[in-house]
């Protein structure tokens, strides 16, 4: 129905008009919900990322450093 289907407006031209424009509301709200949702679990994801990152880079191994020959 979002995408001015065909085969969605002519189901919706079916129905009595206060019933096509409450499906209409109902599924632009159910898209808005489910984008929020996918959002929100991209940034919780995210944020994990960078949290496990920062762990990680702080138990990284340092080479080891050989001494420098002294020169006499």
């Amino acid at each position: 129905m979002l995408s001015s289907s065909e085969a969605a407006e002519s189901t919706l031209a079916k129905l009595a008009p206060e019933a096509a424009e409450q499906v209409e509301r109902v599924a632009r709200e159910a898209f808005v919900f489910a984008l929020d949702g996918a959002m929100l679990l991209c940034m919780v994801v995210s944020v994990v990322g960078v949290l496990a990152s920062l762990l990680v880079a702080g138990k990284a191994p340092r080479p080891a450093q050989t001494p420098k020959p002294r020169v006499r």
